[in-house]
């Protein structure tokens, strides 16, 4: 069962962001991580600077928004939201 609260959509990441670059950015003291994925094009390979991070807890998710406004990445700073149901389908398979 997925819990909108537990997830966050990270939109506008430079276009090379790997999962585990992401990863990385959202693992903060006091916030866990359970699943990261980076949407990647089917076709070219490359990654198309949307991910879709899962936490542990609605805290997790909740700290994550909190630290990560405003934080860059890879010299961009990605919007952090929480995905719509239809977004969540697009990333769990």
């Amino acid at each position: 069962t997925f819990h909108m609260s537990t997830h966050l959509l990270f939109s506008r990441m430079p276009r090379n962001t790997s999962s585990a670059d992401l990863r990385s950015f959202c693992t903060l003291d006091d916030v866990a991580v359970a699943d990261v994925v980076v949407r990647v094009n089917k076709i070219t390979g490359r990654g198309e600077g949307v991910g879709f991070v899962t936490f542990v807890s609605v805290d997790d998710a909740a700290r994550a928004v909190e630290l990560l406004g405003g934080k860059q990445l890879h010299g961009k700073t990605p919007q952090v939201r929480i995905p719509t149901p239809q977004e969540i389908a697009l990333f769990v398979v």
